[in-house]
């Protein structure tokens, strides 16, 4: 066996007899606590709510607190603060629905100097907005804000003076904001001249839609934007000429578009405006368009563009009316789709025939490292079709990641596939075998026979 050959099977076939989908894996084995949710109503009141944000401070991974329907006061203000004191930086701080001295709260979690991001659901008071306002005007820390709730064009204005003066906040998130018309101007003309931001997101806002329309056209000429959210009518003009210009100036790497037409309605979503659009970008990698109305012939204008576009890596197409034309479609032309890392098809309306074609697409394309089809609510049949894709695209991450690790070219994976012989990768065939471990030992054995098997491999990894 040549030397490079023997080191690349080694690498391969992991210790303690995991094979290379184990490498696949994004957890660590680490389920310290990162995250807690304390939840008011009728299950507890002010003081146990005291009692658990001191009890979380035995948790020194924290790095997000959820406060939901919470009365503040003095009580609950001052151990928050003490937790938030305890030396750590603080990855997002959620106030959903909080009542009481609201304003206060926001005041003193924004005057300390570890918290990234903040975000702000209720009806929230002018006192809220102002003190919001003073206070970012201060902060150095903070990178994201987002909110939920109603903005008229005076607290609009008071918003904006503060987070025209937070040097560091790059993201802004709206989501379900009630956004009246005289806001839309400040909003609009800060946008215009802000080229800070990196995000903004208008997510299923209430709004006109020439009115989202012209926030969006606002960012035209913003140089630092890189992603984009937005959840409106995508059938109105002006708003997807106001997309395609973004598109077109090469800085977007994430793009989401959620429809506000509703499921039921019979209006499919038209791609025919964003074809150019994204032939001409070269920077998007994420591209979502999940919760609309795309059908098969949408569908395939995107896939032609898949096809000749390399710097796409992700397409979320969930919750959508894909069927099984459009599915074998996409089967058919997954092989020419060597950009494409990851797509999202769960909450469609294809079936075992379309997802067998998928299935087939997938065992001809080495790059695809995750894949979802529907499986809710379909009969066993689609469950298994999911397994075996999902069987596939790890072996490709993990394989991948196996020869990154090892120190080889990622892209030398496709030759092993080729070398080895994908088809004795065969998937849960556990009840074949009397153990999982003598089905291991077997999927090991054909990866070092198909290995070694022919010529050395030196000439594969150069």
């Amino acid at each position: 066996m040549h030397g490079h050959t023997t080191e690349l099977v080694t690498n391969l076939l992991l210790p303690g007899m995991y094979d290379v989908r184990s490498m696949a894996q994004s957890k660590t084995g680490n389920y310290s606590l990162n995250s807690i949710d304390i939840i008011d109503g009728d299950d507890y009141g002010q003081y146990e709510c005291v009692n658990r944000l001191r009890s979380a401070m035995q948790h020194p991974d924290l790095q997000q607190l959820v406060l939901s329907e919470i009365e503040m006061n003095e009580h609950v203000i001052d151990a928050l603060l003490e937790l938030l004191r305890s030396g750590r930086n603080w990855e997002a701080i959620y106030l959903e629905f909080c009542e009481g001295e609201l304003a206060r709260a926001i005041g003193a979690i924004l005057a300390l100097s570890n918290v990234s991001k903040i975000e702000i659901a209720g009806n929230l008071t002018g006192e809220c907005i102002a003190t919001l306002s003073t206070a970012l005007s201060k902060n150095s820390s903070l990178v994201e804000l987002a909110l939920l709730a109603r903005l008229d064009g005076d607290n609009a204005r008071i918003l904006i003076n503060g987070w025209s003066q937070c040097r560091s906040l790059r993201k802004i998130r709206f989501i379900k904001c009630s956004l009246e018309p005289s806001s839309i101007d400040p909003l609009s003309q800060f946008l215009r001249t802000d080229n800070r931001l990196d995000a903004i997101q208008f997510d299923r806002c209430i709004v006109a839609d020439n009115d989202i329309a012209a926030l969006v056209t606002s960012l035209e000429d913003h140089s630092t934007l890189k992603d984009l959210r937005i959840g409106a009518n995508l059938c109105d003009p002006n708003l997807q000429r106001g997309i395609a210009k973004i598109l077109s100036r090469n800085r977007l790497r994430h793009l989401s578009l959620r429809s506000a037409i509703p499921p039921s309605h019979d209006a499919s979503f038209d791609t025919t405006w964003m074809v150019d659009a994204l032939q001409g970008s070269n920077s998007l990698k994420i591209l979502d368009l999940s919760e609309n109305c795309l059908d098969d012939s949408g569908l395939e204008l995107l896939v032609a563009v898949f096809c000749s576009n390399d710097s796409l890596e992700e397409v979320r197409f969930h919750e959508n009316r894909i069927t099984n034309a459009g599915a074998k479609l996409l089967g058919g032309r997954l092989p020419e789709m060597r950009g494409i890392r990851r797509i999202f098809l769960h909450r469609n309306r294809f079936d075992e025939e379309g997802a067998e074609a998928i299935l087939n697409g997938v065992r001809r394309n080495d790059a695809i490292e995750e894949l979802t089809i529907p499986t809710m609510g379909r009969n066993m049949k689609m469950s298994k079709y999911q397994r075996l894709i999902s069987y596939e695209t790890c072996l490709n991450s993990g394989g991948k990641k196996a020869l990154k690790i090892s120190g080889f070219p990622p892209n030398l994976w496709s030759l092993v596939l080729e070398r080895s012989g994908r088809h004795l990768w065969t998937p849960y065939c556990e009840f074949q075998m009397q153990s999982l471990e003598k089905w291991k030992d077997m999927q090991q054995a054909d990866v070092i026979f198909h290995l070694i098997q022919g010529a050395g491999m030196e000439g594969c990894y150069s």
